[in-house]
Order: C-alpha cells, then structure tokens, then sequence
C-alpha cells in the first residue's frame, strides 16, 4: 500500500519511489531514503518552485519533475539517470548543474524551458539524445564536453538565443534539425570526424555567417543550410556525393570543388544524377538545360520572381515541391517524359492560370495543384490513373478540369473522396 506524507505527496510502500507530488506545494524537501523521482507530470502542472533531493536519489524518472515551476534546482551527486522528458517544460528554470554522476539524459529532457540560460554537461555524457534541449529559447551558450559522440536530432532545435557552441572533434554524428532555428548563432565549426551533414542541421540559422564543410563530410541532407540568410558563400569539398534538394540558401555563392557537382547560370547540378539540385538565385526567367533529366525536390521553392521557366523534353522526373510558393509562375509545359506530377509539385503558385498534362503522366499526387487560385482550367488524360487526396484543393478559380470524351465516369471514380463533391461538377469532356 502507498504511504502518504504530511505534506500529501505519495511514496511506495518501502518509501523507495516517491510517486506523486501534492500540486498545489511550492517547495518540497525529498525523504531521505528514497531512490527514484517517478512523479509522472507530462500532462499536468504543478506549482513547485523549489525541490530538495536527498544524495539517496540515483534515478530522475520519465517526465518526473516535468511542467513545474521550478526556479532551480540541484541534482545531488549519487544521479546518474535522468529520463524522458524530465525536466520538460519548466518555463522558470534559469539554470540547471548536471553532475559527473550521470551517465544517461533522455530525449526532451529540458525541452521547452524557456528562461533556461545555461547548463553544465559533464564528461560523463557520451550522446545527446533528440530534442534534449528543443525550444531553450533563452539559451545563450553550451559547451559540449568531449566525450560526446553524437548529437541527436533536434537537440537544439528553435534555442533562438544561443550564439556560439563549440563542438568537439569527438563528435562522429550530428543529427537532422539538431540546430534548426538557432537564429544568433554566428558560427560554428564542423569537426573532421563528422561524415555527414543531415537534413535541416542548420535550417533557419539566419545569423550564421561562415560555415567550413570539412572534407570527411560524404553528404549534405535536404535544407541542411536553408535559410541561412547571412551566409554568403559556402565551398563544397570533393569528398560530397550526394546533396538533398533546398540544402542552401537563395543568393548564396556555391564553390564546388567536386567533380560532380558544378555550378551552371546559378543552378547547382549533379552531373552524375544528371539532377538539378537547386537553383541559387531568385530569377524571373530560368532555362533549365537540356542535360537535365531530374529537376529535384523543392528545386524553385518560393522562387517568388519565377515566371516564366523553359523546361526540355529531357526531364522525366519533377520532383516533390520543385515549384512550391512560385507565386508569379503563370505558366508552364510538362515534358511528355514526365509520368509523376509529385506531391505538392505546384502547391501555393497563385498565379498559375492554366496547365496541360501530357499523356505520359499516369499520376497526380497529394496537393499536386493546391493553392493554385487562379487555375481556370487544366487538361487531364486518359493516361491518368490516380489522382490522389487535395490534388486541387483551394484552386477557387477552377472552372472546368477538360477530361478525354466519354471518360467522365472514370474520372469521377479516381477522384479522392474528399474532393469527390467539390470537383465532380468541373469535369468536362472533350468536344
């Protein structure tokens, strides 16, 4: 049977795990004796502004002290795990001592504290688990020790106030957004021991002003530097195979060392993929050449200059996003090659006022056309053989969606459910 306090805080039977702690306190001193903080708080809050642990504590449970009101705290020496979410959402922590004692810290640990400021990781800790520290938006500085190997995904994600970290070359893994957001940081140094840079690691870091890719780095991830607003020009060394699509920001002068990839009238281009990566400059015309076979994921995103573009029959392959945000795209011809008009394709171009698919196309994909609000009317063929959830959503201007004659059935049973209502009356035959 439980035992409750005076203070109406519940502890186990052996008095080992103090299991829940009375809301309404706002301080707290621990009994001696007990080994494991497991008040389960991820979905409640509690007013404890001040807690004292006994050096009886070795475990802070999963989301054990999470959502309180805690100002500081001091975890005593015999710690050595800190859980899931531990510490999440204590919007008054300022400060935070994690002792040599420790050797685990979950995800999410001290996620969401927002007046935290500074922290202390200790040689002990050997990985940074994802989202440790997402949304510490008064973080300012951290030091990683070195015996840190990995930095999970996230970890820093949205600390909008941290301005410098040091990473020490003892870390082999950086993790995809572990810096997102980081908007003061001003720069940072890619140790030789990391491979690869991963999807979003520095998305948004709009103060970063210099970035050295180290020549161990194989691949650089999807928007691994989007919107780095700051960063003027960047060297990619030889040693990169692979470059996701959006992975630097619009104006950015891009020096590439590698055979493989060159940089042509401001696109970026795999010559082995025969794949354009991206562009690099907001144009209001771009002719894409006719070496080109793969136009990549987000290529033109929110490309608002873009209107007018000349694709070659070359292109079999337009990918996820390519034109996204195109907001003065007026018009455009899809190569016969294509078969796949990809998920959000043309998603947001609000200018777009007519398009014809070739009859080589057998598919449209989610949100393919959505957004596009001036769309009047578009050409589908027989050749189509699935059209998948909001392809058309929030077209408002779309009148008429020309189908081959006799073929007006078909099409209203390859229409998503969702859309079945609103797109059935625009169907219309040819002739």
């Amino acid at each position: 049977m439980n035992i409750t306090d005076e203070y109406g805080c519940v502890y186990s039977s052996d008095g080992k795990l103090l299991l829940e702690i009375n809301e309404q306190l706002e301080t707290y001193t621990i009994k001696q004796g007990t080994e494991a903080i497991c008040f389960y708080s991820e979905y409640r809050e509690s007013d404890l502004q001040s807690i004292v642990i006994p050096d009886s504590v070795t475990h802070i449970e999963d989301w054990g002290l999470a959502r309180t009101m805690l100002e500081s705290i001091v975890i005593p020496d015999s710690v050595h795990y800190i859980g899931i979410g531990a510490f999440y959402n204590c919007p008054q922590l300022q400060t935070i001592v994690i002792p040599g004692s420790v050797t685990y810290v979950g995800p999410c640990a001290f996620a969401l504290c927002v007046s935290l400021q500074t922290v202390v990781i200790p040689n002990s800790i050997t990985y940074i688990a994802y989202e440790t520290f997402e949304g510490c938006s008064s973080l300012q500085s951290i030091v990683i020790p070195d015996s840190v190997t990995e930095i999970g995904n996230h970890v820093f994600d949205g600390c909008s106030s941290l301005q410098s970290v040091a990473i020490p070359y003892s870390v082999a893994e950086i993790g995809a957004g572990a810096f997102k957001g980081c908007s003061l940081l001003q720069s940072v140094a890619i140790p030789y021991s990391v491979t690869e840079i991963e999807d979003g690691t520095f998305e948004g870091c709009s103060s970063l002003q210099s970035m050295v890719i180290p020549d161990s780095v194989a691949r650089i991830g999807e928007r691994a530097f989007y919107g780095c607003s700051s960063l003027q020009s960047i060297v990619i060394p030889d040693s990169v195979k692979e470059i996701g699509g959006q992975a630097f920001p619009l104006g950015i002068e891009v020096i590439s060392k590698s055979d493989r990839y060159v940089v042509e009238d401001d696109l970026l281009i795999d010559r082995e993929e025969k794949r354009l990566v991206q562009t690099l400059k907001d144009k209001e015309c771009i002719n894409i050449p006719n070496s080109i076979t793969i136009i990549g994921n987000g290529t033109f995103k929110d490309c608002s200059l873009l209107h007018s573009i000349v694709m070659p029959n070359s292109v079999t392959e337009i990918g996820a996003g390519a034109f996204k945000g195109c907001s003065l795209l007026q018009s455009i011809v899809i190569p016969n090659s294509v078969t796949t008009i990809e998920s959000g394709t043309f998603l947001g171009c609000s200018s777009l006022q007519g398009i014809v698919i070739p009859n080589s196309v057998t598919e449209i994909r989610e949100c393919a056309f959505s957004g596009c609000s001036s769309l009047q009317s578009i050409v589908i063929p027989y050749s189509v053989t699935a059209i998948k959830w909001r392809a058309f959503e929030d077209c408002s201007s779309l009148q008429s969606i020309i189908i081959p004659k006799g073929k007006k059935e078909y099409f209203e049973q390859l229409l998503d459910a969702a859309d079945y209502e609103y797109l059935k009356e625009k169907l219309r035959e040819e002739g």
